[in-house]
């Protein structure tokens, strides 16, 4: 299946999606054949890229929408948001 994949996740982590958080996000997203996007509202950001990431501010608590297109597109969506609904503790190692 090919998609398009949809989710809502939260972000849990205490400090938010900010710098190294993206990093790891964006390093995770790199590793599925699908197009990955993340929506904060009216922001929509590629989640393959660390900047557009990191302009979502999303902060504890924010419900982002996820969606994946693409032959890896319903895996993305569980590992991504999976990431999201973590307090990213790769980040801070």
């Amino acid at each position: 299946m090919s998609g398009p994949f949809q989710k809502t996740a939260t972000v849990v982590n205490e400090r938010g999606i900010h710098n190294r958080p993206s990093v790891v996000l964006a390093k995770k997203a790199a590793e599925f054949d699908a197009t990955i996007k993340l929506r904060n509202g009216e922001k929509v950001a590629d989640a393959s890229s660390v900047m557009q990431v990191m302009i979502l501010a999303a902060t504890c608590g924010t419900e982002l929408e996820v969606t994946a297109d693409g032959p890896d597109g319903e895996k993305a969506i569980e590992e991504i948001s999976a990431l999201i609904e973590s307090h990213f503790e790769r980040a801070y190692e």
